[in-house]
């Protein structure tokens, strides 16, 4: 996500904010499990590498600031063998008239390419970013997206910066998808009041002032997007295999209360040459449940999405769902661990959440009790068992960027505590089996259906 400095921005800050409050994280040590009475323990590992940081410049940001949720290190496997680690460094800013805009909060960026198996830095330079929001994506297969104000670049083991993206309007959100083919890229052109009606309640109260929000697909590493379209709000679609997820509210059945339908469009036509999302799109239904709140679709991987209830405080149960519309597995999430985050497997076999444990329920903390974060816990887990692989603290403690990360293979993981890079070899694990849509077509044919519901 990409919330951004300018005054409209600001806004989608609060909103996106408020969306990560109300996912808690996983109980990486759970008291309760749904499909079974005790989960296994993760194996003991010992780091199979250490890399110190001190030597590197690197200082720990300071807790002052986690409730901003500033980004200002980041931690990506470029290959098996070699670590991108980029840090927030007291050095001279230099200015640039021509990039310069107002409002900005420049700081200096240092990136490493670092060699693991013998902690040597191979490659090293300085970004001046202009704000302290979210500024590197992996793309997967050795590269990287860096966005330095409203530009985007690409980079690799290099460190060289080529130009990629640079929009007319300011960004809002970038996301891209877990298993690193596609994308998404928000802008927000002002809003003309006269022409764009707030969101109202039913009772005719304000709960949005006027927006509009371009989202554009694009094919990873390419700069012809898919499609695009617009809306009122930031869409952030839940973007999966060859398509997105979209979650209807169904008919309820007799004794079952309010039961919700996961259904998958599909970008079946589309290609570099369309540039409207189409009003009709190939769909199919994958998975109906019950539950009794707007639950929040979050993907694991390209095949695999995680769902459930969000937002009101409580422990809440999270099912994990295939694109065959197979239910996969359960776990309890508890409700005081706040601010996820999360690094992704690119084969889909493993992901990693990470999140800050507090000392009460999310629904009692007030807007000072960022006081009560005690711990960030980070855990490694099997995307189609849900088994827990590993887990370890992070420090220090950070509530945006990225402290951690796994290969592309699920097979080593790394994090940053006690002054260094720790890496991990993990035990085998098999990749989350390839979609198969006609397993499920059989009962539920694809036909052609309305694509997002988006505002006119």
């Amino acid at each position: 996500m990409l919330p951004a400095k300018r005054p409209t921005v600001s806004k989608l800050l609060r909103s996106l904010t408020l969306l990560a409050l109300a996912l808690p994280i996983v109980a990486l040590a759970a008291s309760k499990k749904a499909d079974s009475d005790k989960a296994a323990p993760p194996p003991k590992l010992k780091p199979a590498a250490s890399i110190p940081v001190q030597p590197l410049g690197f200082e720990p940001p300071s807790m002052f600031y986690l409730a901003d949720r500033q980004s200002s290190l980041t931690l990506n496997f470029i290959d098996d063998t070699h670590l991108l680690f980029t840090f927030r460094v007291n050095a001279l800013i230099h200015r640039n008239a021509s990039n310069d805009q107002p409002g900005d909060q420049d700081q200096v960026i240092q990136a490493d390419v670092l060699d693991i198996p013998t902690a040597k830095v191979l490659h090293s330079t300085r970004w001046t970013m202009h704000d302290h929001q979210r500024y590197l994506w992996s793309l997967g297969h050795g590269k990287f997206l860096v966005r330095i104000g409203n530009a985007l670049y690409q980079t690799g083991s290099s460190l060289t910066l080529r130009p990629f993206l640079t929009p007319t309007h300011p960004l809002t959100l970038i996301n891209i998808s877990p298993g690193r083919k596609y994308l998404s890229v928000e802008t927000e052109v002002p809003a003309d009041p006269a022409q764009i009606a707030p969101e109202v309640d039913l009772q005719g109260r304000v709960l949005a002032e006027p927006r509009h929000v371009n989202l554009a697909i694009y094919p990873a590493g390419s700069a012809h997007p898919l499609f695009h379209t617009h809306s009122l709000h930031p869409l952030e679609l839940p973007v999966m295999h060859d398509g997105f997820l979209e979650l209807l509210s169904a008919k309820a059945q007799k004794g079952r209360g309010n039961v919700w339908l996961i259904r998958e469009i599909k970008f079946q036509g589309l290609n570099d040459s369309t540039t409207h999302l189409p009003s009709r799109l190939p769909s199919r239904d994958i998975f109906t449940f019950q539950s009794d709140c707007h639950p929040a679709l979050l993907p694991l991987s390209a095949t695999v999405v995680l769902t459930g209830c969000a937002g009101d405080g409580a422990d809440h149960l999270m099912t994990a769902v295939n694109l065959n519309g197979k239910r996969l597995w359960q776990q309890w999430w508890q409700a005081r661990y706040l601010w996820h985050t999360m690094a992704y497997a690119s084969d889909g076999s493993r992901f990693a959440l990470g999140s800050l444990m507090t000392d009460q329920p999310l629904a009692t903390l007030g807007p000072g009790s960022i006081s009560d974060v005690k711990r960030q816990l980070v855990g490694v887990f099997d995307t189609t068992t849900g088994q827990l692989v590993l887990v370890r603290d992070a420090n220090p403690i950070v509530s945006a960027g990225q402290n951690f990360a796994l290969n592309a293979t699920g097979t080593r993981f790394a994090i940053l505590r006690n002054q260094a890079i720790e890496v991990y070899n993990l035990p085998p694990s098999n990749p989350a089996p390839p979609a198969n849509p006609a397993k499920l077509a059989a009962k539920n044919p694809p036909t052609s259906t309305p694509g997002p519901k988006l505002p006119k």
